[in-house]
């Protein structure tokens, strides 16, 4: 588990993602596997740094780098999300 796209000079949760490549490197790791948990859909921090910048990252350190797909419009996605919404407005009594 990492963090990663901390911007300013305020504190940040941690491990950084990039200090984590660096660790599991110099543990022998050959492959890593990135599953962004926070993001649904592709935007900077999945398409630039993950798939760029990380990926470069492990690739001079010999190891390779690859990202699960996001969410995006997945069909299934949708529609998860068209019944959590569903539901709660039946709850909060807005929707027969």
């Amino acid at each position: 588990m990492s963090y990663q796209s901390k911007s300013g000079p305020v504190q940040w949760l941690g491990p950084s993602t990039d200090r984590m490549i660096e660790d599991l490197a110099a543990h022998g790791k050959k492959n890593i596997l990135v599953v962004p948990v926070s993001f649904i859909s592709d935007h900077i921090e999945t398409l630039y740094e993950i798939d760029i910048l990380y990926k470069k990252m492990a690739g001079t350190l010999g190891m390779r780098l690859e990202r699960v797909e996001s969410l995006n419009t997945s069909a299934l996605f949708i529609s998860a999300l068209r019944d959590i919404i569903l539901k709660g407005l039946k709850e909060a009594g807005w929707a027969e």
